[in-house]
């Protein structure tokens, strides 16, 4: 086994996509890129050794930024490269995250919007959430997935978790204590472990939420059913053709000191 890192390179800013071995050797490095600028922002393996990433580029626009969705082969060559949706430049450092589903597709989650699409990179459908902001998603044993964010409320921001169908139709929404859920997986009795941060007097506290299939804390009174507006985006998916190059990099050795932290987890139940 070894490693993939994904990235952005040069002044042009190209996507970067450097493949090592289990040692942090590398086995390959490449460039892909248009006249504008790709950043890729999430990177997984695939089912047949190769890889997708996501990102966004300003190639094919003026201005702004599209999403694009990119399939690799397992030796770092460019098999497609498609582009979604135009987004505004502000929305530049909003959070990404990309997996694959069991009908071989993917699924990809950028600020609120949910797209699926199938294993060449075909748009099946997609829904845009009016929440404030989304970190992670994973698919359910439904079939549905389940979307970990932040939503504002009265001025404050919650711990948020969407739970959907496998159309991405909303069953239910719930919040809880912290500001972000910066990430949700489901666990063995069907429930859900949310890992999110809480701001305390200027410092980040790490928040673990353990919940049941329905997103509530037995008998713990910190989760509220949340309501969250869901729109049908128009979606404008074009195959791009986009430049790749093979580049050479010396990876350097570098020191880590490791250090022992003494934590003393509070509970959040018994302060309530």
């Amino acid at each position: 086994g070894g490693y993939i890192m994904a990235g952005y390179s040069g002044s042009n800013k190209d996507i970067l996509l450097i493949k090592t071995d289990g040692s942090g050797n590398v086995q390959w490095a490449k460039t892909y890129g248009g006249a504008g600028n790709e950043k890729a922002r999430y990177v997984i393996q695939t089912s047949d050794g190769g890889f997708v990433i996501s990102g966004l580029t300003s190639s094919f626009v003026d201005y702004d930024y599209e999403i694009f969705i990119a399939k690799i082969d397992a030796n770092g060559n460019l098999q497609w490269f498609k582009t979604y949706k135009q987004v505004a430049y502000e929305d530049y450092y909003s959070n990404f995250s990309l997996q694959k589903t069991s009908d071989g597709g993917y699924v990809l989650l950028y600020d609120g919007l949910l797209i699926k699409i199938d294993a060449n990179g075909n748009a099946q459908w997609a829904k845009e959430y009016g929440i404030s902001y989304t970190y992670s998603i994973r698919q359910t044993s439904d079939g549905g997935f389940i979307i970990g964010g932040s939503e504002e409320i009265n001025s404050i921001y919650y711990t948020t978790i969407i739970k959907t169908d496998a159309n991405g139709n909303i069953q239910w929404a719930k919040y809880y204590p912290g500001s972000d859920a910066i990430s949700v997986q489901q666990t063995n009795d069907n429930g859900f472990m949310i890992t999110a941060i809480e701001w305390n007097n200027f410092q980040t506290d790490i928040l673990l939420i353990r919940t049941d299939a329905n997103g509530s804390v037995g008998n713990c009174p910190i989760s509220n059913n949340t309501s969250v507006s869901v729109y049908n985006p128009t979606l404008n998916v074009v195959n791009r053709t986009i430049t790749t190059n093979s580049i050479s990099i010396t990876p350097s050795n570098i020191s880590l000191t490791t250090t022992n932290l003494n934590l003393t987890p509070q509970d959040k139940c018994s302060a309530q």
